[in-house]
């Protein structure tokens, strides 16, 4: 049988061959990473102004009393940033405000009188006798914060304040507890006739207060006591500006602090997220 050689002609073939992938030229990249930022840079003031126009709606849907500030003022703020505290207040002149004033132990030292170690002691024994006797007579303290319909359950720790000087007038700014609730110290207690201030980080330490900007009216916060607890509904929803705003504004938020005839209770955290340039302040009455 004859039988035939030669080469294969492959030219008839059909077969795939492996697409060459195309080099993206470095020009490329950097429209690409151009047209990135640009899209970040519209995206980020677009999603904080849908978030202030979210908050406006809730705060028009909820019964609040008191004055606002007008929207052209809530849009302010540098938008850099703020720390993570509280308003401050004005200085009252009550508890121990009085800083200028000198203390029980300078004032026996100054005294040249032979007996002035027996009257240190009498002076520090009364002095701790009045403070024992009238925390004795005060209602206990708060010892946790929950509000189940904003998921928020933190402990609740005591804390105090600073005295600064802003603008050259001297004013309280009060300490945020770490990882929990800080409940004002100079303010009513649950059960007591007054103003009961809890703060909390938004962001920060543990985030207490992450969800306080959702609250709405009606909602139930419930205060913890080593004697029971006392509940309490949100009644008022206020927002303020706290960075770029004037001395006078940023005092007229610190009024929210302040002591009060009836009993009420006051919660204060910073907003937006990472932004913090404004207060949020929610008022709650009791339930009975």
């Amino acid at each position: 049988m004859a039988t035939t050689t030669g080469r294969l002609d492959r030219s008839n073939l059909d077969y795939a061959r492996p697409p060459r992938r195309a080099a993206v030229p470095l020009s490329g990249l950097m429209i690409l990473f151009s047209i990135l930022m640009f899209g970040s840079a519209i995206a980020i003031p677009a999603s904080r102004a849908m978030q202030e126009a979210d908050m406006r709606d809730r705060l028009a849907s909820v019964a609040t009393t008191g004055d606002e500030q007008d929207d052209d003022e809530a849009e302010g703020g540098s938008g850099s940033g703020a720390p993570p505290l509280p308003v401050i207040a004005e200085l009252d002149g009550s508890d121990d405000d009085r800083n200028d004033a000198p203390n029980p132990v300078e004032l026996v030292s100054d005294a040249h009188d032979s007996d002035r170690a027996s009257k240190l002691e009498d002076l520090n024994s009364s002095s701790q006798y009045e403070q024992d006797d009238a925390e004795e007579q005060r209602a206990p303290k708060p010892t946790q914060i929950r509000v189940p319909d904003l998921e928020i359950d933190a402990e609740i720790h005591q804390v105090g304040y600073d005295i600064i000087e802003v603008e050259g007038q001297r004013v309280r700014e009060w300490q945020v507890a770490s990882y929990a609730a800080g409940h004002h110290k100079t303010s009513a207690r649950p059960g007591e006739n007054g103003n009961i201030v809890v703060t909390g980080h938004n962001d920060f330490e543990g985030e207490v207060f992450r969800t306080l900007e959702f609250a709405e009216h009606g909602q139930e916060v419930i205060i913890e006591t080593e004697e029971g607890e006392q509940k309490y509904v949100i009644e008022e929803i206020h927002m303020r500006r706290e960075i770029g705003a004037s001395l006078e504004e940023r005092l007229e938020t610190g009024r929210f602090m302040a002591d009060m005839p009836e009993e009420r209770l006051t919660l204060i955290t910073c907003w937006p997220y990472g932004i913090n340039d404004h207060r949020i302040v929610v008022v709650a009455v009791p339930v009975d």
